[in-house]
């Protein structure tokens, strides 16, 4: 499974600066703004200029933690403003970064549907898919979306749920070569089709490999407000 950031009405808590719990509820950011409101059966009042958390919620573990001062408090309302976000320990395993990496798919293994029954076998016998061996071929792709977990490619290709590859990702620093991953979900649209596939286990090189680019992309992609490097000329002055 995966989130989008810009989800609205994502489960969330709304804590104090010491990180105890006031209420949970769900929460939605409002970039233009630089808020984000949060919503609860019972919300404690508090002034206005109060600052608070809210943590937005995945799997029961927060995944990105949002600062704000309070401009609005009621029942069931709280909203914050001036808000800045950070990205938790995690949160790359559960936000897609869009992107264009170049890459290519070696096929190892093709899935396919049995044999129709033959007529004298019952009806109520059971057929186990039996994956089948296919001579390898290479596709060229583009990614499209990454996580620690998933990746997304469209392609005029039809490939089936279940069919496993190793990716080579063609990136500009470095190439991510032999990861391996299946096809967990497939989405039919014109003459083309997008693919969500999932990582399978892979070596410790290969995992440090790939944890290195989807904290990075998920750094640069899903932050709302990212920390701005300060420049040579900034810090000497």
């Amino acid at each position: 499974m995966h989130e989008m950031k810009g989800r609205k009405g994502f489960p969330a808590v709304l804590k104090d600066m010491d990180g105890k719990i006031l209420a949970r509820g769900t929460a939605t950011v409002f970039a233009e703004s630089r808020s984000i409101e949060f919503h609860s059966d019972f919300v404690p009042l508090y002034r206005m200029g109060i600052q608070l958390q809210i943590a937005r919620i995945y799997d029961s573990k927060e995944i990105h933690l949002f600062t704000g001062n309070v401009f609005l408090s009621d029942k069931n309302l709280i909203r914050l403003i001036s808000i800045t976000d950070r990205l938790l320990p995690g949160s790359e395993y559960v936000y897609f970064s869009e992107t264009k990496i170049p890459a290519i798919l070696k096929l190892v293994q093709r899935r396919k549907e049995p044999p129709r029954p033959k007529k004298h076998f019952s009806l109520f016998h059971k057929h186990e898919k039996e994956p089948a061996e296919n001579p390898e071929s290479n596709y060229a792709i583009t990614v499209s979306a990454i996580s620690g977990r998933q990746l997304e490619f469209t392609s005029n290709q039809i490939f089936g749920i279940g069919d496993r590859f190793l990716i080579t990702l063609q990136m500009q620093a470095k190439e991510l070569c032999g990861l391996p991953i299946y096809i967990s979900q497939a989405f039919a649209f014109g003459k083309g089709c997008m693919y969500r596939c999932t990582f399978e286990k892979m070596d410790e090189t290969l995992q440090a490999g790939l944890d290195e680019l989807v904290r990075s992309m998920n750094q640069q992609e899903n932050s709302f407000f990212p920390v701005q490097e300060k420049s040579n000329s900034d810090s000497q002055s």
